[in-house]
């Protein structure tokens, strides 16, 4: 009970960022880990692993350690996942929604620890001897935050080179955008509408990791006031907050982004058609490729940004081959090579890998 009072207290301190370390135990070929809540855990130096939590299951792949996953979460299951680890859909799905793990199928894949979020992996502690590799993202999660689970990931996976190089491709890639969009001035940004879920009304508020996306995809969160995350440690979709249609309207978006439903059902209902990105045809189904874009992935972070600033301002990105772009970057960081249509794909959201009523984190 100590220790997860320590671990609450830990992660609740948004501004401590905790240093990796790492010990070599040379006689018995183990090491010493520090994950990122500063709790210690010792594994084998050839370790394997278990990703609990959807966002979790492409970070490996960053680090060219994707061979070392035995389980995964569900919600990482498509085309875009199978092509870069065409084994993985040998790889039990231990994880169908936050604390929904099926333990027994973890004990038959032997993980050498498991890679989880709080929730997870307090239970996994409870009901296991696993050790647990606790990730201590949420939805709250800043770009410093971001950057600095890279590196300790980087170590982690003894591959800290494919740390920096990823955190290098994602300030170039923010400062691209912003020096695209510098001169537009603040009032005269669009204004974004990210909604999920059945009535698209699901949404993430100014204090969400993909509110700062929009931001530096030169846009504004149209719920931006409301605060949705901060305080909350359930898991990743902990950020979500259900928003009245009147939050939206008074918003009046220039952009729509929804994960179901097309632009037609929207124009034909009374609360949506007046709204301006509905009547300009400004609607999008969200990107889809590892993972769903609107939680913090490797993925989301250096391409979500790219493609709202796209939508949003044409002119300023004329000369933008987003195809390239987006192939450029799934061959950079995750040395996959993908198809025009896979891309398009990817865009459109043809490869949608989770929803809000399946699993959120």
């Amino acid at each position: 009970m100590k220790q997860i009072i320590f671990l609450f207290l830990i992660l609740l301190c948004s501004t401590a960022l905790v240093s990796p370390v790492f010990a070599e135990n040379a006689e018995e070929n183990m090491k010493t880990i520090t994950d990122l809540a500063g709790l210690t855990i010792e594994i084998p130096e050839n370790a394997t692993y278990a990703t609990l939590g959807g966002p979790l299951t492409q970070l490996p792949y960053v680090f060219d350690a994707g061979d070392s996953i035995v389980a995964i979460s569900a919600g990482a299951a498509n085309p875009i996942m199978d092509k870069l680890d065409p084994k993985g859909s040998e790889k039990p799905v231990v994880r169908n929604g936050m604390t929904n793990i099926n333990l027994e199928e973890l004990l038959k894949a032997a993980p050498s620890a498991v890679i989880a979020y709080l929730p997870d992996g307090q239970l996994v502690s409870r009901k296991t001897e696993i050790p647990v590799f606790y990730f201590t993202g949420s939805m709250s999660d800043t770009f410093d935050d971001f950057r600095h689970q890279m590196v300790v990931m980087g170590e982690f996976f003894s591959n800290p080179e494919a740390g920096t190089r990823y955190n290098n491709y994602f300030d170039d890639m923010l400062a691209m955008i912003d020096e695209r969009v510098a001169d537009i001035p603040r009032e005269d940004r669009a204004v974004v509408f990210i909604g999920e879920g059945q009535n698209h009304l699901a949404s993430l508020g100014g204090d969400t990791f993909v509110s700062a996306l929009i931001e530096a995809g030169g846009a504004l969160n149209a719920v931006k006031e409301i605060s949705s995350a901060s305080g909350k440690e359930e898991g990743l979709h902990s950020g979500f907050t259900e928003v009245t249609m009147e939050d939206v309207i008074g918003a009046n978006p220039d952009i729509i982004i929804i994960d179901t439903g097309t632009l037609e059902e929207l124009e034909n209902e009374d609360r949506w058609k007046s709204i301006e990105a509905v009547k300009s045809g400004n609607v999008f189904i969200r990107p889809s490729g590892l993972y769903t874009w609107s939680r913090p992935t490797a993925e989301s972070a250096v391409l979500f940004p790219l493609y709202i600033a796209y939508i949003a301002y044409p002119e300023q990105f004329e000369d933008i081959n987003i195809v390239e772009e987006f192939r450029a970057f799934y061959q950079e960081i995750f040395n996959l090579e993908l198809t025009d249509e896979e891309i398009n794909n990817i865009i459109s959201g043809y490869y949608t890998a989770t929803s809000l009523t399946s699993d959120h984190g």
